[in-house]
């Protein structure tokens, strides 16, 4: 103890960011209190509670083992975002995500861009296009469902959007519908034992509770991509000439260049089908939700979808043309950000013009992004919900 308390003096005399001001413990660090708070689903009061100190704060990890600035300061996170010393992400997040897939969301350097590279080829105009036509058809399927639900009670938009999502990827991926109902349970299953288990040693997770349906969860969920996989190159062998062309999907695409292996493409799809899942239907749960809490809102988007689109279902290049419409969801994830933080870890000592100071390599930077967007600094009336902010 005596020597641990002495290399603390010492390394507070040293840091160079020893002038921010300091959140939680020097002695036990934050991340006890970040690993509850995940657990409680309380991250954003937690990080607004760190962020009261100031726009950046310096905290420790955990017994001397590394520090963290938590900032809401966009500039830093600007800098942060768009420097090559902070290309890695965090060690503590992807060794977590490592465990279900080892796709984008956790890869660094040479391998994340050839990855990058592969996948950006998903988001085309043409492929896009397919998604907004998947799109239609399976909102008319769900309209239809929600017109026999409503006769029933209240429905619950949360599980739809979730299943919809779900539904959208799996055409977007593998040009199938794919929402059964035990790999919607383990998607949710995965994102949430993934959120539980951030922070904690790999080596306790079998003894955490519920490691057992999460493992389950997630070998149902890579074993039902590799058979779709799988079905997907034994019918380019059985019809070789065949040419998709624009109606190319995800597989399609990946498949076709060759830069990837099949373990590669295997873990981009199980990332694709976690990460799109969750985010978009949370998103649209929100916009839902906005919607029914602002009735002027409502209104005036209902006029523009009309002026705009009418009785028709909507295409691609309408998209642009609801302008109001974009302003809604914009303010929404001002509001309700999907990703409530974005973690980068520092791979070289820098200066950093935002701090005014060097940033050591190892320092974990969190951008506290729900803070960032209601910080009165940069917007006014925070608070109010407002989507001609964004005209």
């Amino acid at each position: 103890a005596v020597s641990h308390a002495a290399r603390l003096i010492i390394y507070k005399l040293r840091s160079p960011l020893r002038s921010l001001p300091l959140a939680g413990s020097w002695w036990f660090g934050v991340m006890n209190q970040f690993i509850r708070a995940q657990k409680e689903h309380r991250l954003p009061e937690l990080f607004a509670r760190f962020c009261e100190a100031g726009d950046t704060v310096h905290c420790m990890n955990a017994w001397f083992i590394g520090e963290s600035l938590v900032t809401k300061d966009p500039s830093l996170a600007k800098h942060v975002l768009n420097s090559q010393q902070f290309f890695d992400r965090n060690a503590i997040f992807t060794d977590t995500f490592s465990y279900v897939s080892n796709g984008l969301l956790v890869l660094d350097g040479p391998t994340w861009k050839r990855h990058r590279s592969v996948a950006s080829k998903a988001f085309t105009v043409a492929v896009l296009k397919a998604v907004v036509d998947h799109s239609n058809n399976q909102i008319d399927i769900m309209f239809k469902k929600w017109e026999t639900l409503h006769s029933q009670g209240p429905i619950e938009v949360s599980a739809e959007m979730s299943q919809f999502a779900l539904e959208i990827i799996g055409l977007a991926a593998f040009s199938e519908q794919l929402a059964f109902e035990d790999v919607l349970r383990a998607v949710e299953e995965v994102n949430r034992g993934v959120m539980e288990r951030i922070g904690l040693p790999r080596v306790t997770w079998p003894f955490t509770p519920d490691f057992i349906k999460f493992k389950q969860a997630r070998d149902l969920i890579r074993n039902f991509n590799q058979r779709l996989l799988q079905e997907r190159k034994q019918n380019r062998i059985d019809r070789p000439g065949e040419v998709r062309g624009d109606k190319s999907d995800l597989v399609d695409l990946m498949l076709e260049d060759g830069i990837l292996s099949d373990a590669e493409i295997l873990d981009e799809l199980v990332m694709f089908y976690l990460a799109g899942h969750e985010t978009t239907s949370n998103a649209a749960c929100w916009v839902i939700s906005q919607l029914d809490q602002y009735p002027d809102v409502m209104s005036e988007v209902r006029r523009e979808v009309k002026e705009v689109i009418g009785d028709r279902f909507p295409t691609y290049d309408d998209m642009r043309a609801l302008q109001y419409m974009d302003c809604v969801i914009k303010e929404t994830l001002r509001v309700y950000p999907v990703a409530p933080i974005t973690a980068r870890q520092c791979s070289k000592t820098h200066y950093c013009p935002a701090l005014d100071l060097s940033i050591p390599k190892g320092t974990i930077v969190l951008m506290a992004n729900q803070e960032t967007h209601n910080n009165p600094k940069y917007w006014e009336r925070p608070n109010e919900f407002d989507p001609s902010r964004f005209a």
